[in-house]
This record gives C-alpha cells, structure tokens and sequence, in this order.
C-alpha cells in the first residue's frame, strides 16, 4: 500500500518534523511506501515555485497513491482540502493515522484465529 502524507505545510515551522514523525509510524505499522510531500520544501525553490506548481506536483504524486492519511490541521489548510477533494474523486480513501491503526487493529483482530472459548462456556453446557 503506497500513503500520502496530507498536512499544513505553508506557514508552519516543523512541518518536515511533523511529517517525519507521521512516516515512522507508518513504517511501524508495515506501510514502508510513503509519499511525503513535505521533502518538496527541500527540492523546489519556493522563490521560484508557486502554490499551483507545487500543488500540482502534490496531486501528480497524490494520484499514484492507495490512502491519504490527513494529519493534524488539514481541515484548516487550502491545499489539503484540494488534496481531499481530488483523493474523494478518484476514490482514494482518506482516514487519519489514528483511523488508519484503529482499522488496522480491527483487520488484525478479524484475521486471529478461533481458539476456543474463554474457558467459562463448559461452565453452561
């Protein structure tokens, strides 16, 4: 499964930290293809790169994407309201990374398989 990383990044002082951070848990979690926009700050110009460019680069990497996963404040941010609304058109699902564990756990759960019963059952029959 390949994730995009969807954050504040204008205007922010530590969003390369905070989507650092974001990417670690991932990996913990098994998912190893991140896609981190926040490294583009690094890359581009920003004297030379306008908010279009580089939101155009965001999408193009976007697309090639299985699950956005929103981090804090993204509801606040113009650009990830773009990348939410282009992920929903090309049913891309999109889920925090606390919703993203949540249904991991659940996944997990679902695969365990049946051992028994508590042990109290034998105590009814």
């Amino acid at each position: 499964m390949r994730a995009y990383l969807s954050g504040p990044i204008s205007g922010t002082k530590d969003a390369i930290e905070r989507f650092s951070d974001a990417q670690k848990v991932l990996e913990q979690a098994g998912i190893d293809d991140v896609c981190n926009p926040s490294w583009l700050v690094k890359i581009l110009n920003p004297r030379t790169t306008d908010r279009e460019e580089y939101m155009g680069i965001c999408l193009d990497m976007l697309q090639e994407c299985d699950i956005v996963i929103q981090l804090d404040g993204w509801e606040e941010s113009l650009g990830c309201q773009c990348e939410y609304g282009f992920a929903r058109g090309q049913d891309i699902p999109c889920m925090t990374i606390e919703e993203l564990m949540d249904e991991k756990r659940y996944e997990r759960e679902k695969r365990k398989p049946w051992n028994g019963c508590c042990g109290h059952c034998s105590d009814w029959h």
